[in-house]
């Protein structure tokens, strides 16, 4: 299941907060990042917007942020060891998907749309963030769909890959995800050698083509010097009176 997040341009819109006091909020603890994007930027938890407007009444009080770090052990407020050294988990966006795999946008949008393909984390606007093996999700769908798989058939092929991961398989369940596995490795396999007949034909079509092509130049050639030759003998434009 996907988890809610902000991105810093939602969670701060709206305001007028210098990058300065952002960074003390964050050493504060005083609202957390909990990964951040492909651009470096970082990405918050679903309660940040609540957490930052309680902080923020309480600055307009005339409260220090260490102070205002120092009450929220009191009052609720979620002063955690800010990690400002830890190494957050790096997140993309579908655009980011697309461009470091070299596959259409417009294909992966298509995979979420359908289930195929699942975000992580979800901004706060709805915009999906992914993680690292979704690269490698999104090549391995690109793949399915080349080698002709249809949607019910890549959701087949998913489901048995991803058998593996669960907490308690079944033998049985195992079993039956390989059988079906190998079924589609047959298919593929005679796919392929259909495909290399079909391209020795093709080939072998071409070199036939590019031979005719050269004859028949050959032949028109040949044909133009012949003509040539007997206007030149019934040419008597240049003979005197």
């Amino acid at each position: 299941m996907s988890e809610e997040t902000w991105t810093a341009e939602e969670l701060f819109e709206g305001m007028t907060l210098q990058a300065g006091f952002i960074a003390e909020l964050e050493k504060h603890g005083l609202i957390r990042a909990v990964a951040r994007d492909v651009r470096g930027g970082s990405l918050y938890s679903a309660e940040a917007r609540d957490e930052l407007e309680k902080v923020l009444g309480l600055v307009e009080l005339g409260y220090k942020l260490e102070d205002i770090a120092a009450i929220a052990k009191r009052v609720g407020l979620p002063a955690k060891r800010s990690g400002l050294f830890r190494r957050l988990p790096l997140r993309l966006r579908v655009e980011d998907l697309s461009e470091r795999t070299g596959v259409p946008l417009s294909r992966v949008e298509r995979w979420i749309e359908v289930s195929l393909l699942r975000a992580d984390l979800i901004s706060d606007r709805g915009a999906g963030l992914f993680g690292r093996p979704a690269l490698d999700r999104v090549r391995l769908l690109a793949d399915l769909e080349d080698a002709g798989l249809v949607e019910d058939e890549i959701g087949r092929v998913l489901e048995a890959l991803e058998s593996e991961a669960d907490p308690e398989p079944s033998p049985e369940t195992l079993a039956s995800s390989a059988a079906f596995l190998m079924e589609w490795i047959t298919e593929l396999r005679a796919r392929r050698e259909a495909n290399r007949r079909l391209e020795r034909s093709l080939v072998a079509g071409r070199k036939r083509l590019i031979r005719a092509r050269r004859s028949a130049a050959a032949a028109r050639r040949k044909q133009e010097r012949s003509g040539g030759a007997r206007r030149g003998r019934y040419d008597t434009s240049g003979d005197s009176e």
